[in-house]
Formats: C-alpha cells, structure tokens, sequence
C-alpha cells in the first residue's frame, strides 16, 4: 500500500509539473466591425473556444483600417494597429489569421486540429504574470523561466491591453467584440536575453485610458522571436486580478491563490518563493478572511519529502519563504503547495 500511494503522489506531482508549465498558443486575427467576411473567422474562434481545449489558448483582435477606416474600434488606436500589420508584412484585407505569429489560411474547418496541435507542442518557457494597481497606472510582472531551448537569440516579451466590448456594431453585425487590442506596451516588443534553465523577472508599466472599462481588461503577455514571428508562449491576467497600491493591506490581497516561481532560479544556495493565500476564496467553499492549514513541501525528482517549509494554520495574505538547499545536491526539485483544496507545484533548479 506504501509503494502504490509514493507512485500516486509521484505522477501527482508530475503531472501538476507538467500542466503548470503547459504551453499555451496565442491567436491573433486582424478584423474590421465593417468586413462582411470576417464573421466566419470569429465564429470559428468562438467554437473553438468552446471546445476542451478552449482554456489552452490567448487570442487577440487587432481592428485594421481595412476595408474601411470608419470601424470605431480601429480609430481608437490607429498607430498600434498599424504598427502590428507592418510587423508581420503589412496587409490590406481582413480577416488574417496567425496562430503563434505563423499567417494560417482563411480555412476554418481546419482550425480545431492545427490548434490543438499547436497546444500539445513542447513547452519551452514557464511564464506567470502577476502586477499591480493605482488609480493612474498598472504594472505587469512577467516571470519568464526558460525550461528548452530555442533556435532564436532575439527574443521578446510583449505586453497587450485588450478589452471586451459589446455596446459596438459595424455593418457585419458582430456586436460582442472579445479581447480588443486597446494599447500595445511595444508593437516590436521588449528584447531579453536568457539561458537554459535561468529564470527571468520582466515588467511594463501602463497608463490608465479613461475611455478604458477597467471591468473589462486584461493583459496578455507572450515571448516572441522578433525575426521568425515564432510565439513560444503566452498568459494573461484580467484587471480585477491585479493587487491595488496604496490602500491597506487587507484589500490589497489578490482574490486568487497564486503560487509564484521561485526566485532566483537556478539558485545556490538559497532561493524565495512567494505565495498568496485569497481574500476573497467563496469559489472554494471556504469563508472570506478564512484561516487554514498551509503546507508547503519540498521533492526531489523521484517524489521524495526533502524539505517541508510550512505547515501550520495561515490566514488570508502575501507570503514568501526562504529555501535554504545547502545541504541538498545540485539538481531538480518540486516544491508544492496545499491550502484546503488549491494545490500547486513548480520546478526549481539547485546548481552548485
């Protein structure tokens, strides 16, 4: 019985490692409210979006002047639309369709399986997106860890405020226009540098638009060549989710749990990992400002204890922990998290 429950918790492990780190594709599809042939790429996406893999994907739509100037939501950013049709070639109809930056033909009955074998391609990066709030601003923290390698050394992270708008109708009829590009941070994106197994911390900050619904926004965030167009990941983090500046600190917790990448990352030989039990956690069926037992563990690769950093009763709050590995050799670690029914784990590397 011993043996068959260290094999369970074992693949339980892996198989938490393996969905945390999963690759997520970014869909991108220029559109006009004003094309009478776009509909059918939205109805496309919306089915897909729909299906068992729907949770696996970003996508974002970019209003083009084309075939006509008049779209509203074009007009209220022309200079970033623009900018992102000049960065894949410059086209002059809609729609246009890229699955992970690659231009994909205007054949819907085919999208389901390109992207579903978009979604079960290797992982090549970690990314988790967290950020913060004022009045005025937002900034956006991407946490980049590189877990295989890549063909480009001119890599980028992009930062995209899009908006869900459905009090806007062109002449195609379409009238729920999901996750509009309303600002893009840098229409050729930010470069960085990163190695195998290093561990990134990136950020952007934004100013507020008033003609923005902060209910509405979020932010997708994606790595991107900047020569092949190739997309190696992307996440995303809606307004509500990001953690409010400059009031108390009770409301200042983030009404989600999060367990955050360790860093830095590879480490030697002490590394802090950071995680936030929820103010506001009724989707668990546990009360708000609710205390609970919080157990935080340590494994190495075959799924054995080698450290436990928490275990005791926690209340609502931003926590960080300090590992110290001095004991332990160089290699790969899991380190979980558990808190009534929310259970995280992420990889960490030990190089001495």
């Amino acid at each position: 019985m011993k043996n068959i429950y260290k094999t369970f918790l074992i693949l339980s492990l892996f198989n938490i490692a393996i969905f945390a780190g999963e690759k997520k594709v970014l869909v991108e599809i220029f559109t006009n409210a004003h094309c009478s042939v776009c509909p059918p790429a939205h109805s496309a996406l919306d089915q897909f979006l729909q299906s068992a893999n729907g949770e696996k994907i970003e996508f974002i739509y970019y209003h083009m002047a084309f075939p006509y100037s008049t779209d509203e939501l074009y007009k209220h950013n022309t200079s970033d639309s623009e900018n992102k049709s000049s960065f894949y070639g410059s086209f002059s109809s809609t729609p246009q369709p890229f699955f992970d930056g690659d231009l994909r033909q205007r054949n819907y009955s085919n999208w389901k399986d390109e992207l579903d074998a978009l979604i079960v391609e290797e992982s090549r990066f970690d990314l988790s997106v967290s950020g913060v709030r004022d009045e005025s601003s937002f900034t956006i923290s991407a946490s980049i860890t590189k877990t295989a390698d890549v063909p480009e050394n001119d890599l980028t992270i992009n930062y995209v405020v899009v908006e869900h708008i459905d009090n806007y109708t062109g002449s195609n009829n379409i009238s729920d226009h999901k996750n509009v590009m309303r600002k893009i941070v840098n229409p050729e994106g930010d470069t960085f540098a990163i190695n195998l197994n290093e561990s990134k911390d990136l950020s952007a900050t934004i100013d507020f638009n008033d003609d923005w619904n902060a209910d509405e926004l979020k932010v997708i965030v994606f790595i991107q060549s900047s020569s092949t167009k190739k997309i190696y990941q992307s996440s995303s983090i809606s307004f509500d989710e990001l953690s409010i500046t400059g009031i108390n600190d009770e409301e200042n917790i983030p009404n989600e749990f999060s367990l955050k990448q360790n860093y830095p990352n590879p480490f030697n030989p002490t590394t802090t990992i950071k995680y936030t039990i929820p103010n506001d956690v009724t989707s668990k069926n546990v009360a708000s400002n609710f205390s609970s037992s919080a157990l935080l563990r340590v494994y190495d690769v075959l799924g054995k204890e080698v450290a436990t950093l928490v275990n005791k009763e926690q209340s609502s709050g931003n926590y960080e922990v300090e590992f110290d590995a001095s004991k332990l050799s160089s290699g790969v670690y899991y380190y979980s998290l558990s808190v009534g029914d929310f259970s995280s784990t992420k990889k960490l590397i030990l190089m001495k």
